[in-house]
């Protein structure tokens, strides 16, 4: 019998995973590579640096349209290079501003510095770069700040009220109804006051009067007794020998004063 190798299916090696490069700086620590899904694109490259930190505010809060873009040197250290532009009221780039361009670029030992000779601000007309220091750009765009930020925020005005309509000089205005009133179990209604006879404005409604505080009834009082009148004195009983005593005061001549005529006696004729 011959001896015959058996031919076996050779399995492929594992590849070996490809090793995560280091985003940091193995000098001076810094990251070199941004965050992954990082919305800021390459701010958190630069977190440390000032001139940075101020550029990216000053940007924000005046309303300038602005990008961050991340290049590579030619030497390939990493790159970072911030763009803005003012716009106006409606969000339009002015062409009569200036563009600013501010690069900033990654130095072992050192870490993130800003590139002197590749920041200032340019004309979009010519495109030459005039150079400026960081403080410098944030300055000129806070002079420039958007006007749209600087505008009033638009709010919905109030509807006027309608105001009613005026007939011969006279405001029609429907009167609020009044509770109605019983008095002795039948209904009366509170006559309407005129606002115009009251010396009141047109339209107006007179001020409501409050009622007045109820007072409570005083309880009767009894009359007082009146003192009964004494009974008068009776004269004192007259006598006999007093009616006597009158009698022949009037009857003397002396005291009536008069002259006493005797009667002569009557006869009688046969």
């Amino acid at each position: 019998m011959s001896n015959r190798k058996k031919s076996r299916a050779v399995e492929p090696k594992p590849e070996a995973e490809a090793a995560k490069p280091n985003p940091y700086c193995q000098t001076c620590g810094t990251r070199l590579a941004p965050e992954e899904g990082d919305p800021f694109k390459g701010s958190a490259l630069l977190y440390d640096n000032d001139d940075f930190a101020n550029l990216m505010g000053a940007l924000f809060l005046s309303g300038w349209c602005y990008e961050v873009l991340q290049r590579t040197a030619d030497d390939g250290r990493p790159r970072v290079v911030v763009i803005g532009t003012p716009v106006d009221a409606g969000g339009n780039r002015r062409d009569n501003r200036r563009t600013l361009s501010a690069t900033f670029e990654h130095i072992p030992g050192t870490g993130w510095a800003c590139m002197a000779e590749m920041t200032g601000y340019f004309h979009q007309t010519t495109g030459a770069l005039q150079n400026r220091t960081p403080d410098q750009l944030v300055t000129y765009i806070g002079n420039n700040t958007a006007e749209w930020v600087l505008a009033p925020i638009d709010e919905p005005e109030p509807e006027p009220e309608q105001k009613p309509k005026r007939k011969r000089g006279k405001t029609i205005s429907e009167p609020e109804p009044e509770p109605e009133t019983t008095v002795n179990g039948e209904d009366q209604a509170q006559p309407v006051i005129d606002p115009e006879s009251k010396g009141l404005p047109a339209g107006s409604t007179p001020p409501e009067t409050e009622p007045a505080p109820e007072t409570e009834a005083e309880p009767e009082t009894e009359p007082e007794p009146q003192p009964e009148p004494e009974p008068e004195a009776a004269d004192p009983e007259v006598t006999a020998e007093d009616e006597a005593e009158v009698d022949s005061e009037i009857q003397d001549p002396d005291l009536l004063g008069e002259e006493v005529i005797e009667e002569a006696p009557e006869t009688v004729m046969a």
